[in-house]
């Protein structure tokens, strides 16, 4: 298939594991791999300082693999490292 040609990527959700019940009720309308979710520990609340380094890593990967992503997260006691990241990654 030429590149023309490609699908285009399927979209990731990167969450919060506090709240993927509410996610896959969403996720559940749109056609079938065309949208997925990848969560974090939902023990990352009690430790925000692992959750910027993880979202960093784990949305340089899926670009990688060609994914298009969405990160569906608050500032989760990480002192606004989330919001500046991705404003410069956009």
């Amino acid at each position: 298939m030429s590149a023309a040609n490609a699908p285009e990527p399927g979209l990731t959700l990167v969450k919060c594991g506090a709240m993927a019940r509410e996610l896959l009720s969403i996720t559940s309308q749109f056609p079938e791999d065309t949208v997925d979710i990848t969560c974090f520990p939902a023990s990352w609340h009690n430790h925000p300082e692992r959750i910027f380094p993880g979202l960093r890593r784990k949305v340089a990967s899926l670009w990688h693999k060609g994914r298009r992503v969405a990160v569906v997260y608050d500032d989760c006691g990480t002192g606004g490292e989330i919001a500046p990241f991705l404003k410069a990654e956009k």
